[in-house]
Parts: C-alpha cells; sequence; structure tokens
C-alpha cells in the first residue's frame, strides 16, 4: 500500500476530458467505497481486469482493486474483442469492471460495473486500511504489445511499481507546479506510469484528453489560462502535431509558439525518435530538446536523457536510479537489474527463466552502445526486428530509418529485414511520404549515394498513405513484414 499512501499525501489533480476535477484524496476515498462493492476475493492472488476511459473511472477502477487486495488487469477501450477475451483468459480474471456505456456482454467472464460512484469513505477509514499491509504483492499485469510474439503477461509487484513511478517523479522533478497533458492509452506502462501515476506521485495536475488528435492537443498547449509544463508523446505524435503546426495560419502558430514556451521538458519514447523529428521540434521551440529516454513493460523506465545538463541526438542517456544497465559482451544486448523489474511473465515459468541471465540480469532484447564519450547508452535496434542479417553483414533497421528520414519528401518510414533465398534477408522500406511525390525512386537513389553504403541500401520500397501502428503509435514490423508477404 506504499503508492497509495503516497498518492494519498501527494495531493495531485485529475482533470478530466469534460473538465471534471477530482483530487487524489478523493478519488482515493471514493475508491476504498467501490472497493467494498466488490465480491468477496476467491483467493489472495485473484485478479480483476478493468476497463475504463481516460478519466477519474480509471483511477477509482485500479485502486478500488487494489484497496480489495486483487492484482489490477488493465483492457484497452479500442482492443478487439479475442484480444480481450486472450488477456482475460491468460490472466484468470474473476470480473471485468466497466462503465455502463461499455459492452462487456461477449466476455467470458462476469462484468460488473460500480453503483454510486461518488460516494467517498471517511478519511479515517481510508488512512486505516492503508496502513495494513497488502494481502497480495501482485499489483498490476500488463501485457506486451506483441511485438515479437503473443503479448505476454508482465507482472509488477507493489514495490517494483512503487519504484518505477517514483523514479520517474524524481527524476523528472514532477511537482504541484506541473501541469501535465495525457492522451496516450492506459494499458501500458508509458501512459499509466509516466503519464498518470508519476505526475500524481509528484502532486501534479494530469489534463485528460478524450482522443489524441492534434487540434485538441494544439488547443491545450496553446491555451494562455493553463499552462502546459509537461508533455509526453511517442515520436509519431510529434511528427503529427509537427504537420499539424505546418498548416496552421500565422496567428495560430504564434499562440501555438508562446504556449510552447512554458513547457519545460516535453519527453518522448516507447520507440526510437527520428533525429529528423527531435531536429525539427527543437527549431520550433526555439532550442528546446526533446528528451529522449527508454523503458520497457518490465521494467518502466531504465535509461533517460537528462533533465538538466546535456543531451544528445539519437541517444537515450544514463540508467534512472534504481536501475543499473550493461551490455552483453559478445552480443552488445542491454541487460539491466534493479528495484524496477518485473517478477515474472505469467503463467510462463520457462520465458521468465530464459529472461534473465545466470548472475541476475534481464535480457532486454534490444542492442545498445554505451559512448564513453557522451557518457550515454545508444540503442541500435530489437535483436529480432531491428538487426537485419543479410550476405553476412547485420545492419542496423533504425540507422537505415534516420538517414531515409533526411529526405525532403519522406514523412514516415519502417525498415525490416524480409526473408531472402539467396541473400538470408534483404533490407525492406515501406514509407509514407508528401502526396504530391509522384515517383521517389530516382531522387532517393541520388539521395542515398554518399549516406549508406550499397548493402545498407533498400532493395525493396514499398510506397503506402499510411503505416499501420498500434493504440501505443508503434510498428510492429513482423505484422508489416507478412503483409508485404502476401501482397506481392
Amino acid at each position: 500500500m506504499r503508492l497509495l499512501q503516497r498518492l494519498y499525501e501527494a495531493r495531485g489533480v485529475l482533470c478530466g476530458p469534460k473538465g471534471v476535477t477530482s483530487s487524489t484524496q478523493q478519488l482515493m476515498r471514493q475508491a476504498l467505497a467501490l472497493s467494498r462493492q466488490l465480491p468477496p476475493a476467491s483467493s489472495s492472488s485473484e485478479a480483476i481486469a478493468f476497463v475504463a476511459h481516460r478519466d477519474a473511472d480509471y483511477l477509482r477502477n485500479q485502486w478500488a482493486i487494489w484497496l480489495s487486495n486483487r492484482m489490477a488487469v488493465p483492457l484497452s477501450t479500442s482492443s478487439a474483442l479475442s484480444e480481450r477475451h486472450h488477456i482475460i483468459k491468460d490472466s484468470g480474471a474473476s470480473h471485468v469492471i466497466s462503465h455502463p456505456s461499455m459492452d462487456t456482454s461477449n466476455l467470458s467472464v462476469p462484468s460488473f460495473t460500480f453503483r454510486d460512484v461518488t460516494h467517498e469513505a471517511s478519511e479515517e477509514d481510508l488512512l486505516t486500511r492503508l496502513k495494513q499491509p497488502a494481502l497480495t504483492e501482485n499489483a498490476m499485469l500488463l501485457y506486451t504489445s506483441g511485438t515479437t510474439g503473443v503479448p505476454k503477461g508482465v507482472l509488477a509487484t507493489q514495490s517494483s511499481l512503487f519504484a518505477q513511478v517514483n523514479d520517474v517523479a524524481t527524476t523528472w522533478e514532477l511537482s504541484p507546479a506541473d501541469h501535465v497533458l495525457h492522451f496516450l492509452p492506459l494499458h501500458h506502462a508509458h501512459g499509466i506510469v509516466n503519464n498518470m501515476l508519476s505526475p500524481l506521485l509528484g502532486g501534479a495536475t494530469v489534463d485528460c484528453l478524450e482522443k489524441a488528435s492534434p487540434a485538441e492537443i494544439w488547443s491545450k498547449l496553446s491555451d494562455p489560462a493553463n499552462p502546459v509544463t509537461v508533455l509526453m508523446a511517442v515520436p509519431s505524435i510529434y511528427m503529427m502535431l509537427l504537420e499539424s503546426f505546418e498548416k496552421m495560419d500565422a496567428k495560430a502558430q504564434a499562440n501555438a509558439k508562446a504556449g510552447l514556451a512554458h513547457l519545460r521538458v516535453a519527453i518522448s519514447g516507447s520507440m526510437a525518435c527520428p533525429v529528423s523529428i527531435l531536429q525539427r521540434w527543437q527549431a520550433l521551440t526555439g532550442g528546446k530538446m526533446l528528451l529522449e529516454r527508454y523503458g520497457m513493460t518490465e521494467c518502466g523506465m531504465a535509461l533517460g536523457n537528462p533533465l538538466h545538463g546535456e543531451r544528445h541526438l539519437g541517444f537515450v542517456g544514463q540508467p534512472f536510479p534504481s536501475i543499473e544497465a550493461r551490455t552483453a559482451p559478445e552480443t552488445s544486448e542491454l541487460q539491466l537489474r534493479g528495484a524496477t523489474l518485473f517478477k515474472e511473465y505469467w503463467k510462463r515459468p520457462i520465458d521468465t527463466k530464459e529472461a534473465w541471465t545466470d548472475d541476475g540480469w534481464f535480457k532486454t532484447g534490444d542492442i545498445a552502445a554505451y559512448d564513453e564519450q557522451r557518457k550515454s547508452y545508444k540503442i541500435l535496434g530489437r535483436a529480432s526486428v531491428d538487426i537485419i542479417k543479410s550476405a553476412g553483414y547485420k545492419i542496423s533497421a533504425l540507422e537505415i530509418e534516420q538517414v531515409l528520414l533526411d529526405h525532403p519528401q519522406i514523412r514516415e518510414c519502417a525498415v525490416y529485414g524480409a526473408e531472402d533465398e539467396t541473400w538470408g534477408q534483404i533490407v525492406t522500406a515501406v514509407l509514407r511520404v508528401d502526396p504530391d511525390v509522384k515517383n521517389l525512386e530516382p531522387s532517393l537513389e541520388v539521395f542515398l549515394q554518399n549516406k549508406l553504403a550499397k548493402y545498407k541500401k533498400p532493395r525493396q520500397i514499398h510506397i503506402v498513405e499510411e503505416i499501420p501502428k498500434n493504440a501505443m503509435g508503434k510498428i510492429n514490423k513482423k505484422q508489416l513484414a507478412k503483409l508485404f508477404a502476401t501482397t506481392k
């Protein structure tokens, strides 16, 4: 209960999409009252799934589950029925908490809707409850995005979750003076830990948007009455904001720039941010660099550029306070250990064992390099999808993506290795280009002449109107490879 106790003491504020404002103290008293509506737990390790919009209901549900000594399993509001079925079945959730407006009739377990969510338990009752030890150390089960196979449940304990939340709150100096914008999905660590619980632990105001549209985000960023001080997003959102800014009239651009002046930090994560986006954002904000960081569902935040001091384009900085990092000598795989690490892959003892080295380090599956001069780590790519093995070479897909995005007509790209009988894999690029481009390849060939070695140049190019992404804005390269393999 340490996390809940600290959240209660922090007096953070949540502002919902409709402007309804609630304090963490008010929400927690309501959550305790709601926890008493839940059916009795059948075991000390019982899980309850929940699905809620990005508003006060989310925190009420999450905290009610914890206060009832259960493990919380958040579901996506936009996932397919088959995905929800998989998570509910795999987690063993006994119930699903939902909102009356959400259809849960086709789920395989009973659904539960709270009555009178605004009723509050007394402060005395809550303080007594928070002093009681949790009957289960299992806090939250998050499912990986499935970029390397079927999504696995990642179990965070009470202690590891607190360490994750506290690391972010202290490292980024989140405080009551902060106004944090929130539009990220709330079934991933980025939206839950970084963008919701950590700011609230710092006493900040978290302002939730209903949708992550560029127009809504710019409207909030441009509001002089409530200046936004902290922005967290994925690279694709920053790209959309930049493209949207270019289409604004002069007055709207001036208002947007005035709003950006109030930002003390803008943070990018969940996937590598192309250098071209970093440079364009820096130019737009008058020299303020995006703060790139690196994290995983299994550990929360692991590496980050400094809040104060020099940041380096394309690098992800140093370990967070509760984490140690190293690269394996032979493979250059990034490995981690520390208080924020997960307990296990749910019901997957073999996967759990294989994820750790014999001397107790978690194997991330990401290839990294440490730059002694910059004192910073650089992520070279995911071993399974971002390292292309072609004709005996090991090629970084991320390096090629960075070069391609420097081309003035390429807006977005994804590079992967397509299977090939002769070469093993061949470099393949999926591109989204400016709408008026008719034939990109001749200019691209000239552009790449002195920028990439011959063996790194894309042998296959697919031009699309949109590159498919998941709810977090990530590109699943394995699915992309399957898509274009079937359309040959």
